[in-house]
């Protein structure tokens, strides 16, 4: 890793870290939008079954994830 960013450093001038940077982060935003549709799912499924547990048996999961369908 270290060579890596050392071969980056030398040889490329600074306008590509820059572009570098940007790509990271929309690397970070699409992994994080991703995660947070999986965790709204799960959050969907335990307040379905926190009702169910209260006695409310008419109670239907809307749940477009076939994973967990």
């Amino acid at each position: 890793m270290i060579a890596i960013l050392f071969f980056i450093f030398t040889y490329y001038p600074i306008q590509t870290y820059f572009y570098f940077a940007i790509g990271a982060i929309v690397i970070l935003e699409i992994i994080s939008y991703v995660y947070r549709d999986k965790e709204n799912n799960r959050k969907k499924i335990e307040k379905g079954v926190d009702e169910v547990a209260k006695g409310n048996l008419s109670k239907k999961f809307d749940i477009t994830d076939n994973n967990y369908g």
